[in-house]
């Protein structure tokens, strides 16, 4: 903070001088006479060298450089004495000794120009304890400027009172948009033994604005952050602004840190330059799967995930999973970053549910997403669906729907949870038109809804509890419920140790529990884990035209959909490479011997 010079009080006085002249003499013309100069020799009063140490000790400098040399004191003039007393008043004020008073007397001495004596005195007193205010400068900014300081200070006379006075006279001004102000105290005046009048100066400047952005060393653009955070050129910056563009950039999930923000000026006035460091995520992955049983053959998972793009923010990948018995899901999947300049994320996905023989079922949807918080993302998306079934059934379906989703994440390390928790809730209805040979058509309202949570405890040094659940309902009013609206378990989907798919129903509930036993960063553990689920089904299940038959439903869903609780259990581990990260999970069924158990193959890597 720049202070200012400041003097409480100053007392000079002139005993007298006296002009000698000798013998007879002719004036001299004005234009030749030279002004005189006062010097004065200094007399330091009790603790005064101690607060003009460095100054005093420098007697080799000034205008009497002649008499420095030959070892006499230096002579000071009247400006150099007025400094010193006030560079004396500054430090007092800095220690806090708000009550004290500073006295320079001079002296001049018989001939005039030299031999005249100064005195710097200090005289403590018990510093005020009220203050009055008063502010001079940027009134067309800050108003109340007195307000604000004596509201700030609490009217005390202490020094970390004033200095958070001060403060918010600059933190005032920095929020109207003039970033670069300065709040100094010009003066301290005494009314009397209990009150000082504070004079404060307050510089707001001109208005700062974003001329250029910087991101070091990044690979995504600068105008990809600009547009991410906020900061655009021209736009005025205040502390709020930075804040806010700080929380963007940590939303965005681009960045795995993003420091503090700092501003830089410009030759220009009220132009600055805008450093944002930003470390980027490794936002590109591969991820794959195998899952092998005896009898029960290979199912599978390919994942690929593109990350800013180009430098731009932008993501697409690709996803199939395979799960035995024909059926296989596909999925593509775009997502723009900040769209239109905004806080929503804007991403577009296709996807696509085959089951061979029975249906096919394609979606697109549209979703705009944004953070409300730095660990808070809610979303909304319009989706609309479509199936074609072929052999048992035939007929068209056709679905438009609207989805809202909220999502909390508190675990962390995010790649090795040990603390903390997430959740997640999701609800999405629309309207289901169906045309089937032979039946009329029909319009059916549909609901589905999911909850799911983690949670992650310390056991010790080294290991952790963690626990997740998945709840999941569909229903389409009471009516018959189509195979492509089943929700599963097995395998990959909540039932370590049974074959993919295995259970299905319009009521899911799968739980799990694993010990696990940290054995270095970046994913690396063993654990222990037992599932549960509960399945349950109380509508049947159609396909098409294919309906109204009860004894249909197994065939249809290609999966068990009698009510009831299942369990599996093993153990597993995860493995970082070189190459990428590696896992194996075995998993068994209660009461299965080890030759029926299913075993999970897993990789992933990133860059």
């Amino acid at each position: 903070m720049k202070r200012l010079s400041h003097i409480a009080s100053v007392s000079v006085a002139l005993l007298g001088w006296h002009a000698a002249t000798a013998g007879a003499s002719i004036p001299r013309a004005p234009q030749a006479l030279e002004p005189r100069v006062e010097r004065y020799a200094l007399e330091a009063g009790p603790g005064v060298d101690s607060l003009l140490a460095a100054p005093l000790a420098d007697s080799s400098s000034g205008a009497d450089s002649a008499g420095a040399a030959s070892g006499a004191p230096r002579l000071w003039t009247r400006e150099e004495l007025q400094s010193l007393a006030a560079r004396a008043r500054d430090r007092l004020l800095a220690r806090g000794a708000i009550g004290a008073i500073v006295r320079l007397t001079l002296a001049p001495g018989p001939g005039g120009e030299e031999g005249g004596v100064a005195k710097i005195t200090v005289e403590r007193r018990p510093a005020p304890s009220r203050i009055v205010a008063a502010v001079r400068g940027g009134e067309e900014v800050v108003a109340d400027g007195a307000g604000i300081f004596q509201r700030a200070s609490g009217g005390s006379g202490e020094p970390r009172a004033i200095l958070a006075g001060l403060e918010a006279l600059r933190s005032e001004a920095q929020a109207r948009g003039r970033l670069g102000a300065e709040a100094s105290l010009d003066s301290v005046v005494l009314a009397d033994s209990a009150t000082a009048r504070f004079h404060v100066f307050l510089n707001p400047g001109p208005p700062v604005a974003l001329d250029t952005l910087e991101v070091g060393g990044a690979a995504v653009r600068p105008s990809v952050v600009g547009s991410i955070s906020g900061l655009r050129k021209g736009r005025v910056l205040t502390p709020e602004v930075l804040d806010d563009a700080r929380a963007r950039l940590e939303a965005s999930e681009l960045f795995a840190s993003v420091g503090s923000i700092q501003v830089a000026p410009m030759a220009e006035p009220g132009r600055a330059r805008v450093i944002a460091p930003v470390v980027e995520n490794r936002l590109s992955r591969f991820e794959g799967a195998v899952g092998v049983q005896n009898g029960g053959g290979i199912t599978g998972l390919a994942d690929l995930a593109l990350g800013n793009i180009g430098g731009s923010g932008r993501s697409a990948g690709a996803k199939w999973a395979g799960f035995g018995a024909g059926r296989s899901d596909y999925a593509a999947r775009y997502r723009e970053p900040s769209l239109l300049r905004s806080g929503l994320d804007a991403q577009v996905a296709l996807e696509a549910q085959v089951a061979d023989s029975l249906y096919t079922q394609t979606k697109w949807s549209l979703e705009l997403s944004g953070r409300p918080t730095p660990r808070a993302r809610a979303a909304a998306a319009l989706r609309r669906s479509g199936s074609a079934y072929t052999g048992a059934g035939r007929g068209t379906s056709a679905t438009w729907s609207l989805e809202g989703r909220f999502t909390w994440r508190g675990l962390t390390p995010p790649e090795n949870p040990a603390r903390g928790f997430a959740a997640a809730v999701a609800g999405e209805a629309g309207r289901r038109i169906e045309s089937y040979p032979g039946y009329p058509r029909t319009s059916r309202g549909v609901l589905k809804g999911t909850l799911t949570w983690e949670a992650a405890q310390p056991t010790g040094r080294g290991r952790a509890l963690y626990a997740a659940m998945r709840a999941e309902r569909v229903s389409l009013g009471g009516g018959p419920l189509p195979a492509e609206e089943l929700r599963f378990l097995g395998g990959s989907e909540g039932l370590r140790g049974h074959r993919d798919r295995a259970f299905g129903g319009d009521r899911v509930l799968a739980m799990t529990l694993e010990h696990r036993w940290i054995t270095g960063p970046g994913g690396a553990r063993v654990f222990l884990f037992l599932d549960g689920a509960r399945h349950d089904l109380g509508v049947p299940v159609e396909a098409g035209s294919a309906r109204g038959d009860a004894s249909l439903g197994a065939a249809l869903a290609r999966t068990e959909l009698s009510p009831g609780w299942e369990f599996g259990y093993g153990a597993g581990l995860r493995s970082p490479t070189r190459a990428g990260t590696v896992g194996i999970e075995l998993g068994l069924r209660p009461g299965a011997p080890l030759r029926e158990s299913k075993l999970h193959l897993h990789y992933a890597t990133d860059w």
